[in-house]
């Protein structure tokens, strides 16, 4: 639709004209199942994001066929203005799961986007540990990418579990030494909480992943983290 394009393109005077007209639908779905809303949040288009939330007949939570809200959208790909804006409605659902039960904050922290992580951490909806249909947690994912700051972050929320296995076994510990991600290594091994000797449903532990793949420095690390507990 004419309002779509606007909404996909960041065009905000054709946006503002075509919301004049009586009548119109605005929550129309394009092949993909995504409304103007939503087009606009996944391009980062703030102004019109805000423009749209404006209209009271606007559906801030809708779906596409994937399962992602416009929320969701916006927090994959680190558009900060555009979480804002939508987090400050109470009735979005921040803490919305999409088809592979994946949150807005998992989505966020996978893709290193720590400003849309802690802006998504302050409201009191979101579940900080919350668990994809692999088993995996935020923390699993950024620990697997090796986003360490956002480690450091996730590790400070309260319920958060750094030894949480996925449906594989592997912990965030597990994850991290096995890509190799020694940032994230040094992270965890100074939390008191680490089970170093967890192993997976293989029977490996994390300095066996580490070992397995060649990443020499993370082994070194696990080591000593083992010899001096």
């Amino acid at each position: 639709t004419p309002l779509a394009l606007a909404a996909r393109h960041g065009n905000l005077p054709l946006a503002k004209q075509i919301l004049g007209y009586h009548g119109l639908e605005v929550d129309l779905k394009n092949i993909h199942g995504r409304t103007p809303l939503a087009q606009a949040a996944a391009w980062g288009h703030a102004p019109i994001v805000c423009l749209l939330l404006k209209h009271s007949r606007v559906d801030v939570d809708s779906k596409d066929h994937y399962g992602n809200t416009p929320l969701a959208l916006a927090a994959e790909e680190g558009y900060e203005p555009v979480v804002n804006a939508l987090l400050k409605r109470e009735e979005v659902q921040a803490d919305s799961r999409n088809a592979f039960n994946a949150t807005p904050l998992a989505l966020a922290a996978e893709r290193g986007h720590q400003r849309v992580v802690v802006c998504l951490l302050q409201r009191h909806d979101v579940e900080a540990d919350s668990i994809d249909k692999e088993g995996c947690t935020p923390l699993s994912r950024a620990a697997a990418m090796g986003f360490e700051n956002i480690v450091r972050i996730l590790l400070g929320q309260s319920g958060v579990e750094i030894n949480s296995k996925d449906k594989d076994g592997y912990t965030p510990p597990a994850w991290a030494a096995r890509r190799g991600q020694s940032a994230v290594v040094q992270v965890l091994v100074e939390r008191d909480e680490l089970d170093i000797d967890s192993r997976d449903d293989d029977g490996y532990t994390a300095v066996m992943l580490a070992m397995d793949e060649g990443h020499g420095e993370v082994v070194q690390m696990l080591t000593q983290s083992v010899e001096a507990g």
